[in-house]
């Protein structure tokens, strides 16, 4: 077996038919966290920025999507809409670059792929006002063939507001990492996911396999996250 899959990750057994499982509970306990992912392919892990830390990560983003707005004509693709999309924030402020050096991400992401991961992206996300289309659904490893059977991406999401159903949080299929690879070719029905609710603060850690999308924002409340995708290198 390649060096990089060699993980303390415990696969759960496959799910024959494909079943949706229900959302974890949030904790702040690292190791229980590490079972949610294998499990429901996801975890919510508490507090895991506190309020000082929230703060100083929910101001730099504001400013950084006020500054990418106010370039007009010359914004970045994405940044005038009602959903607006912050890139490379690698190159935007130590305060974005710091979130991916914390224990938890190299926790979980080393137990889902190995301790040689690398970044692929570091992106924020601000919704401005209402919004009336949800994402499609779709898998963060799409690219990887399903046969291959094993997680090569994964993405460390930072929640800086609560999220709801009402401003748009993600849907999610837990379990759908253990489905069948026939059944991971095409997005399943949106009637089965589910939304997640969870307080700002909050770590959203998902495996690249599970399907999921960004909700529409029904009440235009601020919501803003930052996502941090890693992959095998």
């Amino acid at each position: 077996e390649p060096a990089f899959r060699r993980t303390d990750y415990v696969a759960a057994p496959l799910l024959d038919p494909p079943e949706v499982l229900p959302l974890p509970a949030l904790t702040e306990d690292m190791e229980q966290a590490k079972k949610d992912l294998s499990e429901y392919g996801l975890c919510f892990l508490a507090n895991a920025l506190n309020p000082d830390e929230l703060s100083r990560v929910q101001d730099a983003l504001d400013a950084q999507a006020a500054a990418e707005r106010a370039l007009g004509k010359l914004a970045p693709a994405g940044a005038l809409g009602a959903q607006q999309a912050i890139s490379n924030m690698v190159n935007k402020g130590q305060v974005f670059t710091d979130l991916v050096l914390r224990d938890a991400v190299d926790e979980l992401a080393g137990f889902l792929v190995g301790k040689n991961f690398l970044i692929s992206s570091l992106t924020g996300g601000v919704f401005h006002g209402p919004t009336k289309d949800p994402q499609v659904l779709h898998r963060d490893q799409g690219q990887v063939p399903p046969t291959a059977g094993f997680t090569a991406k994964c993405n460390a999401f930072w929640l800086l507001d609560d999220f709801s159903p009402e401003a748009g949080s993600t849907w999610v299929i837990p379990g759908s990492h253990r489905w069948l690879p026939q059944y991971q070719f095409s997005a399943p029905p949106r009637d089965i996911a589910q939304q997640i609710t969870a307080p700002a603060g909050t770590l959203f850690f998902f495996d690249g396999r599970i399907w999921h999308g960004f909700g529409a924002n029904k009440t235009g409340v601020p919501r803003r996250h930052i996502a941090n995708f890693l992959c095998l290198p």
